[in-house]
Formats: structure tokens, sequence, C-alpha cells
């Protein structure tokens, strides 16, 4: 009976220990606001992609940033987002590699500038699921695919 209870008080401790590395890890990333929307920028490293996998079902948007000839992953880009009558809705001078937002549904155009490179997407965000876009930049052209 003592091995039985010594076994039930190991296998508390270890999930106690993943449920604490779980939320300590999806809050090394800093919840942010622009203009009243609510957003995370982050990416770098093993350990803040897999918080922002945790925080992803918590957003709508989703953009990535990376080089396109390498896969790397970019930061320092600069982001805005204007609701089709060219209101800002939410600005950010430093995003990526990834970028989640909660968007109210509509339309919007995205605008993303690294190096003095410029890519602008328009995407519609529904009341359900969520919207994915990548921009991808090299050293000749920006190029943005989108999905």
């Amino acid at each position: 009976m003592n091995q039985v209870k010594r076994n039930c008080l190991l296998a508390a401790t270890v999930l106690a220990c993943g449920a604490l590395s779980y939320t300590a890890s999806a809050q090394e990333i800093e919840q942010k606001s622009s203009n009243g929307i609510t957003y995370v920028t982050g990416g770098v490293g093993s350990e803040e992609r897999q918080a922002m996998a945790e925080l992803s079902p918590q957003f709508n948007v989703k953009m990535t940033f990376a080089d396109r000839v390498t896969g790397d992953y970019r930061s320092g880009v600069a982001v805005e987002v204007r609701d089709m009558r060219g209101n800002v809705r939410m600005q950010t001078d430093d995003a990526g590699p990834m970028l989640y937002a909660q968007l109210p549904p509509g339309r919007y155009r995205l605008t993303a500038n690294v190096d003095g490179q410029q890519q602008q997407r328009t995407i519609t965000v529904g009341s359900n699921g969520s919207k994915s876009t990548a921009f991808y930049w090299d050293a000749e052209s920006p190029v943005s695919m989108g999905r």
C-alpha cells in the first residue's frame, strides 16, 4: 500500500510540474494592446515558440514573418492593421517572428515593413475560426503568402 501511495504522489508531482511549466511558458509572452486590440508577439527560440503555440487559440489573426530564401524567422517588423475605412486598429514597431491578434469580424489591410521593404495583405476576419498569413522577405524584393 505504501508503494501505491508513493507512485500516486510521484504521478501527481509530475503532472503538477507539467502544468506549471505550461503556465510559466505562456506567461513569458506579454499580452499588449493597441487601440483596444489585444495582441502578442514573440517566437524567438523554442521556448517562446512553444509559448506562442499555447496562446494561439486565444487569437483569431496569426501572422508569421520570415526570410524567403532561408526560412529564418524575422523580428523587428513594423506592423499596422487598418480597417477598410482607413482607421488604424492596431500598430506595433517591433513584431515578430510571430504576431497574434484578436480582431473583431471585418475586412482589414495588414501592412508589414522590415528593412524598408513593405508588404500589404487584405484579410477578412469572420466571427468563427482564425486567419493566418505569412510574410516572406529576401534581399531582392518582398513576397507575401497567405493561407
